[in-house]
């Protein structure tokens, strides 16, 4: 009793623990894999806006819709059907910035501003869209994005599980190699998977400096990261 008294101890100083075995436990192995592909886009959307000024709402909405009538035609006029508004609104604006004159209350207006978003998959009309958006008399181009096409991302997210899910089952294999045991039956797997667009905020004066505006697609990244774990025998 004494010796196992001395031993039970010794392993507790050593900083281990003495377990019993659950003869219905079973013996896994987990592993992980995170596989990123690098996708040409095929989808460019542009966010262009038109904001107006005025005494009243109404004619601020007036102006507001003759600019933008005029931004649109301009705009399918390269060849583009894809515009769809994004939002729109008129609100009473106070201007807080500039000190009123003794006795002269802040002066107040009225903004109109309305909002669309254009799609182009040929990218090659991304820059002649912009300029002619903006010489018809857009005041906002407030980004260009760089995406996938509803198919296209599917395939690539496809694709990228696919890799991950057998480099994760590739080191499964590794790791049991190297303790001498051998992969058993799979007991549970799942995916996580997204992408990063590429996305450039532009301004209106970045346009006006240039007749022609070059635009350059970035490329867009598609991750997926599988967990697996297997029995080992």
């Amino acid at each position: 009793m004494k010796l196992w008294t001395f031993a039970l101890f010794a392993l507790l100083l050593a900083g281990c623990t003495l377990q019993v075995a659950n003869p219905d436990q079973r013996e896994t192995i987990s592993s992980s894999a995170t596989v990123s592909l690098d996708v040409a886009p095929d989808l460019a959307e542009i966010y262009i806006a038109v904001e107006t000024n005025a005494s009243t709402a109404q004619e601020a909405q007036q102006k507001n819709a003759q600019i933008m009538e005029a931004v649109v035609a301009a705009i399918k006029a390269q060849g583009v059907d894809s515009v769809s508004t994004e939002g729109y609104n008129v609100y009473q604006q106070t201007d807080y910035y500039v000190m009123p004159e003794k006795n002269r209350e802040p002066n107040k207006y009225y903004q109109a501003t309305n909002r669309v978003k254009v799609q182009v998959k040929d990218f090659d009309k991304v820059g002649p869209v912009v300029d002619a958006a903006v010489a018809a008399g857009a005041n906002r181009v407030d980004s260009i994005s760089f995406q996938l096409t509803d198919d296209k991302k599917l395939e690539s997210k496809r694709d990228a599980i696919t890799k991950a899910g057998a480099e994760a089952k590739a080191k499964a294999q590794a790791l049991a190699d190297s303790v001498g045991a051998n992969l058993g039956k799979l007991v549970s797997v799942n995916e996580n998977s997204y992408d990063t667009y590429p996305r450039q905020y532009m301004t209106v004066a970045a346009f006006e400096k240039a007749a022609d505006t070059p635009i350059e697609a970035g490329r867009v990244a598609v991750s997926a990261t599988v967990n697996v774990q297997y029995e080992i025998k």
